[in-house]
């Protein structure tokens, strides 16, 4: 069976190797059939652990961030624990693709992914929340490679740009103090 490995878009660090065989659940989220055929040393678990969302396929579980060990960005999802008959098991890693190059081992091309089922994240008769998690990207189609690249570093670009404005506006802060201290001390002499 082919092999493929995961690199960080962002970053280019080597996350992990898996066996070209992938559950997909939801629109952007994918699962390796098989364990990794090399260490995943390439991702880190990051915030807290939290029950998954009611209604959805992956209720009753608890899942935590998994992260790209060189640049934090968020990849997708490592499932902490999950009832007796579950579609999740314990430890099970659901990637976000579109953040990451996934390459044949064997031809260092991109790979086409072996999608051996599909399952909806929402279970039928429920509706989708109105106050997602987090904002989810579109997952790359043949042909579609650049939009799904392009909207994916124009996500990451925005979270430098808020996190800069952020301390763009301490700094801010910070210099309006210093100049209500001085002319206070102006004042006073």
């Amino acid at each position: 069976m082919e092999q493929v490995v995961c690199y960080c878009l962002k970053c280019n660090t080597e996350l992990g190797t898996f066996k070209n065989s992938f559950h997909g659940i939801g629109s952007n989220y994918f699962s390796p059939l098989h364990p990794a055929v090399t260490q995943t040393d390439g991702f880190v678990t990051t915030g807290e652990a939290y029950q998954a969302a009611t209604g959805s396929r992956v209720e009753n579980t608890v899942l935590q961030d998994l992260a790209c060990s060189g640049c934090k960005t968020v990849l997708g999802l490592r499932c902490h624990s999950a009832p007796s008959g579950h579609l999740l098991k314990r430890h099970q890693l659901l990637l976000r693709l579109a953040y990451m190059s996934v390459i044949s081992a064997q031809t260092q091309s991109t790979a086409a992914l072996s999608i051996q089922a599909r399952f909806a994240l929402t279970l039928p008769g429920t509706k989708k929340s109105l106050t997602p998690r987090r904002e989810l990207s579109e997952q790359p189609v043949p042909g579609n490679k650049f939009k799904t690249w392009a909207e994916a570093a124009i996500a990451l670009q925005r979270q430098d740009i808020d996190r800069i404005g952020s301390a763009v506006d301490r700094i801010e802060k910070g210099m309006k103090s210093f100049r209500d201290f001085m002319n206070e001390l102006r004042t006073d002499i």
